[in-house]
């Protein structure tokens, strides 16, 4: 498990700046270079995740996602408590909701019931539909998504990526991409970008494998409306 001061050494061996008194980048740059490898790496690899939980209000279709979010994987509603409850919800693009509901944006009584369907309305903001009735919108109806989430800054040297551990280590190529491209050299910053890449690929398949169906939309209410079959990111 690599360590954010020996994510830096790597980086400075690798960009040929191991002296860090008379480095061009200090430590602080350093490190923020390795916050945004993290972040960039959990887009790509689609980790680390985490379970999210609302309750449902009665006649509210607008629910502000998490603060660290970055891609929703899967998406649910129902009360756990209740025995086949919770069933899967139809993720839709805006176009496609439209187009089968008219009245999507209302949350006029007539028009609730049980969430069936899902839009990401922007980049903060996860609008289900119907939006939930009485019935819907009791305690323990909950919606229920796993996602992943963009990881913390590292606080210390000490600290560690939250990444799976095969990772930690192609840190330092993003952030010496990074470092490359504030010393205006722009011919390594493209090499180690492309290094960059080619190892996460080759790790990715083996290690974040998973079934199709849980990477995507691949599941939902058999009504006729195709549920997209990549994940949603911001």
């Amino acid at each position: 498990m690599a360590t954010r001061a020996a994510i830096r050494t790597q980086i400075r061996a690798l960009i040929n700046e191991t002296d860090a008194a008379n480095s061009r980048l200090t430590d602080g740059e350093l490190n923020e270079y390795i916050d945004q490898g993290q972040t960039f790496l959990a887009a790509l690899i689609e980790h680390p995740r985490q379970f999210w939980t609302q309750q449902a209000t009665t006649g509210t279709s607008a629910y502000a996602l998490p603060s660290d979010f970055i891609l929703m994987l899967t998406l649910y509603f129902g009360d756990a408590t209740q025995e086949d409850d919770v069933v899967p919800m139809t993720f839709l693009t805006e176009e496609s909701l439209t187009a089968q509901f008219r009245s999507w944006l209302s949350t006029h009584s007539a028009t609730r019931g049980r969430p069936r369907f899902a839009i990401l309305r922007d980049k903060s903001t996860l609008l289900i539909f119907p939006a939930p009735d009485t019935e819907n919108g009791a305690a323990n109806k909950l919606i229920h998504m796993n996602y992943v989430y963009r990881p913390a800054a590292l606080s210390s040297d000490s600290s560690s990526p939250v990444l799976p551990l095969p990772f930690h280590d192609l840190i330092q190529f993003y952030a010496g991409y990074l470092a490359y491209l504030r010393l205006a050299n722009a011919e390594l910053a493209g090499k180690l970008y492309a290094l960059f890449t080619d190892k996460v690929n080759a790790l990715k398949t083996t290690v974040t494998k998973e079934s199709k169906l849980a990477m995507g939309w691949q599941w939902g209410f058999d009504d006729g409306v195709n549920s997209v079959e990549e994940g949603i990111r911001f």
